[in-house]
């Protein structure tokens, strides 16, 4: 690769990084302001379902807001947890570039047959879930 090349290259990589930040930056606000709307649902329970037993069609009215209130719980919760795993997926990327780009810098040994890659300690115990 030439030196034209590789800049062009780390140019790239560059600005993909760069994506993936401003990616981090705002599916973290979506996380956060979903995990905040379900928060409200959740403490507002209560106050948005009235229950009275008295009548027939009464606790069918019940029944309806209590079903209600389960499904928004459960879509904002599906939906915080859907975010959550976005943002888990854009943080591993930027790590693992974080770590292609320290790797990059590690010495590599040429021997008659194979390549011996020296790594740090640091770099032995590397967890990418």
């Amino acid at each position: 690769m030439t030196t034209s090349e590789e800049a062009q290259e780390q140019q790239r990589v560059d600005q993909v990084a760069h994506a993936i930040g401003q990616r981090i930056a705002k599916t973290d606000a979506d996380y956060q302001a979903a995990h905040q709307e379900l928060r409200n649902v959740l403490q507002n329970y209560s106050e948005n379902t009235s229950v009275n037993w008295f009548e027939v069609d009464d606790r069918i009215e019940t029944s309806a807001e209590l079903q209600q209130q389960r499904a928004l719980v459960s879509r904002l919760t599906e939906n915080q947890n859907i975010i959550q795993d976005q943002l888990d997926t854009f943080k591993n990327l930027q790590n693992l570039r974080t770590l292609v780009a320290s790797i990059s810098k590690i010495p590599v040994k040429p021997t008659a047959s194979h390549f011996t890659l020296a790594l740090p300690r640091s770099l032995m115990t590397i967890k990418i879930s």
